[in-house]
C-alpha cells in the first residue's frame, strides 16, 4: 500500500480569552518560558513558583517553589533553572516536557494576581525541523502562532486515515 504523508499545521484561535504564549522547541533544545506576571524585582525569584501539567494529565507538578527547584521534579530537576526575570529555562527538551506551564506569584505566602500560562510543544520530526521550521515559511507560521490557541500536527495517510491530538481547526496549512 502506498502511503503519502502530508503534514498539516492546525491552528485555532481563542476569541474571547487572553492568549497564552506558545513555545515550540525541538527535542534536545533549550527553551525559555516567559513569566508575564512577575511584579516587582525579586531576589532569586523568591516570590515565583512554576507548575507543570503534562499533556493528557490533570495533576500539576510543582517545578519551582518560590525560586527553588521543587522536590517532585524527577528527571527534570537537573534540566531546570530560572532567569533573573523569573522565566523558566528547560535544557535538553524531551517529549515528556510537552504541556502547560503556569507561573504564579506569591507575597507573604498568598497568591498575588492571576496566573501566567505558557504552552510548550515539542517537534520530534527531523523532516519538519529541516524542511519546514528552517525555511522562510517559519516566519509566517510564527506570526500565526502568536495568535494561536491550540496547535496539533496531523499525519494524513493516502487512504484517508489520520492520527492527531484534539484541536479545532480554524486555519490549515499543508505542505
Amino acid at each position: 500500500m502506498n502511503y503519502d504523508t502530508y503534514f498539516s499545521l492546525i491552528f485555532s484561535t481563542a476569541v474571547a480569552e487572553q492568549l497564552s504564549p506558545r513555545i515550540v522547541g525541538r527535542v534536545g533544545d533549550e527553551v525559555t518560558l516567559p513569566c508575564d506576571n512577575v511584579r516587582d524585582y525579586q531576589d532569586k525569584c523568591q516570590r515565583t513558583s512554576w507548575l507543570f501539567v503534562g499533556s493528557g494529565n490533570t495533576m500539576s507538578i510543582l517545578l519551582i517553589d518560590r525560586g527553588q527547584i521543587g522536590e517532585n521534579t524527577n528527571s527534570k530537576s537537573d534540566r531546570l533553572s530560572v532567569t533573573a526575570n523569573c522565566s523558566l529555562v528547560i535544557k535538553n527538551v524531551t517529549v515528556e516536557d510537552v504541556g502547560q506551564y503556569t507561573c504564579r506569584q506569591f507575597i507573604s505566602g498568598q497568591q498575588q494576581g492571576p496566573d501566567s500560562h505558557v504552552h510548550l510543544s515539542v517537534i520530534t520530526s527531523e523532516y519538519l525541523h529541516h524542511n519546514v521550521f528552517s525555511s522562510n515559511l517559519m516566519k509566517f507560521i510564527l506570526l500565526l502562532l502568536s495568535f494561536s490557541h491550540n496547535i496539533s500536527i496531523f499525519t494524513t495517510i493516502a487512504d484517508g486515515h489520520f492520527s492527531s491530538h484534539r484541536t479545532v481547526c480554524c486555519y490549515c496549512f499543508c505542505f
